[in-house]
């Protein structure tokens, strides 16, 4: 009697820890186990489908197809996926990192070849659509095309610098004079102008020494432009010595 009456506690307790267990892992996505996510900014139309890598070789085959005939891709072909695009109506669907020789194997090691964009009325309901393709197997993500915004009103842009500032920046800059600079250390400096002949330079027995012109290119690039002091640049570091002769007359001050 002892054995059954535990048999029956150990089973009413597995019964409790599944009936937890499913409450508490319920998933967050639809049951095909596909991931939608719609922005507040979503574009109105307009969806972004990422389909199980198994699906590859048949949307290669369509998007060839569509490559030959000279035309655009409207359906993926694999058939379930068109039946909701044609119920959506459906006008537009392409890839949407487009085939690129050059760097086509790795677009396909990151997966971006299964990304495609889905354009359809712009009266749809997004959240309807969204719906109707999570509930494939064949797509495993499915999201809106959110907005990029600036951070800032255009008409209320104020430049960073001052007027008088920039002038004093000018008149404070090392500018080339032919090819002599005010930097004493530019001659040790063959990254920026190698002559093969540096200071620092030697010949062993091995003939080993500078090459001429392994460097970065300055002097031609001097020719061109010395800089824009309009441009400010920052530069993420853990300091800087803002007393430095390079630095001192460059440095930009918040004047405000």
């Amino acid at each position: 009697m002892k054995k059954k009456f535990l048999y029956t506690a150990l089973f009413a307790l597995m019964l409790a820890a599944c009936s937890e267990q499913e409450l508490t892992e319920q998933p967050s996505t639809p049951i095909g186990g596909t991931e939608v996510q719609l922005p507040t900014d979503v574009t109105s139309g307009e969806l972004l489908i990422k389909f199980d890598p198994a699906m590859s070789e048949i949307l290669d085959r369509t998007l060839k197809v569509a490559t030959r005939s000279g035309g655009a891709m409207t359906r993926s072909g694999i058939p379930s996926t068109d039946e909701v695009l044609d119920i959506l109506g459906t006008y537009h669907f392409e890839r949407i990192f487009p085939v690129d020789a050059k760097n086509e194997e790795r677009t396909r090691a990151a997966g971006l070849h299964l990304w495609y964009r889905v354009k359809f009325d712009e009266n749809t309901d997004l959240r309807e659509a969204a719906n109707r393709l999570g509930k494939l197997g064949e797509i495993s993500k499915v999201q809106g095309n959110g907005h990029i915004q600036r951070a800032y009103k255009k008409q209320d842009y104020r430049s960073y610098i001052s007027e008088s500032a920039l002038q004093q920046k000018v008149a404070s800059r090392v500018v080339m004079a032919g090819n002599s600079f005010s930097d004493p250390g530019l001659a040790t400096q063959w990254h920026y102008a190698n002559s093969g002949s540096n200071l620092f330079d030697y010949q062993n027995e091995l003939g080993n020494g500078s090459e001429i012109g392994c460097d970065v290119g300055c002097m031609e690039a001097w020719k061109k432009c010395t800089g824009d002091p309009s441009i400010i640049v920052a530069v993420l570091d853990e300091g800087v010595m803002n007393t430095h002769p390079d630095l001192a007359g460059n440095i930009w001050v918040n004047e405000g």
